[in-house]
C-alpha cells in the first residue's frame, strides 16, 4: 500500500524533470508530439490517476534516477524509459509485479539490474552492459530480450522460454553450448560480433542474422531455418548441407568471397548476392519458388545485363533489385535501358 508521503514523493520527482506531458486515456501517459517534437513523458498529478496507471512513456526525459516509490504502483505493466541518463534502477523495481514490457534503451546501464519476474519482453541495448546476469534465468516469461550494441563477450543465462534473441554488435567469439537449451528460440541476432564458427544453433530457430562477422564455412544450420543471413563474412563457397534446408526461403550472401552460386535449397525465394558473382540459369530454374534475385555493389547496369540469371523460362517473373540509385533509375520497367531486356522483368524498388 502506498502512503500519501511517497505519491509526494514521486509528484515531487516528476516536478523536478519536469514531466507533465500528455494523458492518452485513464490508464496511460507519456510523451506528446507537437509540429514534430516531442514533449517529454508524464506523470498525473492526481492520487487516483496515479494509482490507476498501466502504462507509462517516459522516453527522452532526461531521467538520472527513479525514485523507489514509483516502484509501489503495481498496476504497471508497461515502462518506457529509452534514451535517458540511468545508470541503475531502484533496487525495489523488482516489486512491480505486473510489469510485463519494459524498455531501457540507451542509458548507461553497466550491469543488468534485478528485474520483475513477469517480464515478457526487455530491450536494454545500447547500453554499457559486459555480462547477462545469472538473475536473469528468473524471468521465466521472458519472450523477447535486447541486448544490443553492448560489450557482451558470453552468450549465457539466457531464460528457456525467450523466443526472440537480439545480440547485435557485442565482443561474441563464440556460440555457447548453452544456446542448444533455448528450444523456444526463433529469432537469433548476432551480426557485428567476432564469431568464426557457426555452431550450436537450437532448432527451432527459424531467422538466423550472423553478418559482418569472421565466418569461413557455412555448416551446422538447423533445418527449421526460414531466413538466413550471412552477408559480410569470409565464406568462399556453399556447402551442400545447404540442399538440406527445405524450409530457406531467403539467403543473404553478400560481401563474401563466394565466386558462384551452387548448392542452393529448391524452395528458396529470395536470393542476395555481390555483383559479379556467376549464377548459373538452370540453378534458379531449378528453384520454382524464387521471385527475387538481389545483387548488392553493382558498378554498372551492364554487369547486371551480362549475368546469366536474365535468360529465365518464359513462365517465371524473377524480380530483380539492384541496390545503387543510379542503376535504380535505369532499370525501371517503363524505361529500359539495357542491350537484351529480360524476358519478364519485374522490378521491386529500392529499400
Amino acid at each position: 500500500m502506498i502512503t500519501d508521503e511517497e505519491i509526494k514523493k514521486i509528484f515531487e520527482w516528476a516536478d523536478e524533470f519536469e514531466l507533465k506531458g500528455k494523458r492518452y486515456n485513464q490508464y496511460e501517459w507519456g510523451i506528446d508530439v507537437e509540429d514534430n517534437e516531442e514533449v517529454r513523458g508524464g506523470i498525473p498529478r492526481d492520487k487516483e490517476l496515479l494509482l490507476q496507471l498501466t502504462h507509462i512513456n517516459l522516453r527522452r526525459a532526461k531521467l538520472t534516477y527513479i525514485p523507489n516509490e514509483l516502484c509501489k504502483l503495481k498496476n504497471l505493466k508497461w515502462i518506457d524509459l529509452s534514451w535517458n541518463d540511468l545508470v541503475n534502477l531502484p533496487n525495489n523495481f523488482l516489486e512491480l509485479e505486473n510489469l510485463e514490457y519494459l524498455d531501457l534503451t540507451y542509458n548507461n546501464l553497466k550491469i543488468i539490474p534485478k528485474l520483475p519476474k513477469n517480464l515478457e519482453t526487455i530491450y536494454l541495448n545500447s547500453n554499457e552492459i559486459e555480462e547477462i546476469s545469472e538473475e536473469m534465468l528468473e524471468l521465466e516469461n521472458l519472450e523477447i530480450l535486447e541486448l544490443s550494441y553492448n560489450k557482451i563477450k558470453e552468450i549465457k543465462n539466457i531464460p528457456k522460454s525467450v523466443k526472440e534473441l537480439y545480440l547485435t554488435y557485442n565482443r561474441i567469439k563464440e556460440i555457447s553450448e548453452e544456446m542448444l537449451e533455448l528450444e523456444n528460440l526463433e529469432i537469433l541476432e548476432l551480426s557485428r560480433n567476432e564469431i568464426k564458427e557457426i555452431k550450436n544453433i537450437p532448432k527451432s530457430v527459424k531467422e538466423l542474422y550472423l553478418n559482418d562477422n569472421e565466418i569461413k564455412e557455412i555448416k551446422n544450420i538447423p533445418k527449421s531455418i526460414k531466413e538466413l543471413y550471412l552477408d559480410s563474412n569470409k565464406i568462399k563457397e556453399i556447402s551442400e548441407e545447404m540442399l538440406e534446408l527445405e524450409n530457406l526461403e531467403i539467403l543473404e550472401l553478400s560481401r563474401n568471397e563466394i565466386k558462384e552460386i551452387k548448392n542452393i535449397p529448391k524452395n528458396l525465394k529470395n536470393l542476395i548476392v555481390s555483383d559479379g558473382v556467376k549464377i548459373p540459369k538452370d540453378l534458379i530454374l531449378q528453384c520454382p519458388k524464387i521471385d527475387l534475385v538481389e545483387i548488392r555493389d553493382n558498378s554498372t547496369f551492364y554487369n547486371v545485363d551480362g549475368m546469366d540469371f536474365y535468360l529465365v523460362g518464359e513462365d517465371k517473373d524473377i524480380g530483380i533489385l539492384v541496390r545503387n540509385k543510379e542503376i535504380n533509375q535505369l532499370a525501371t520497367p517503363s524505361k529500359p535501358n539495357h542491350k537484351k531486356p529480360f524476358k519478364n522483368f519485374l522490378y521491386k524498388g529500392d529499400k
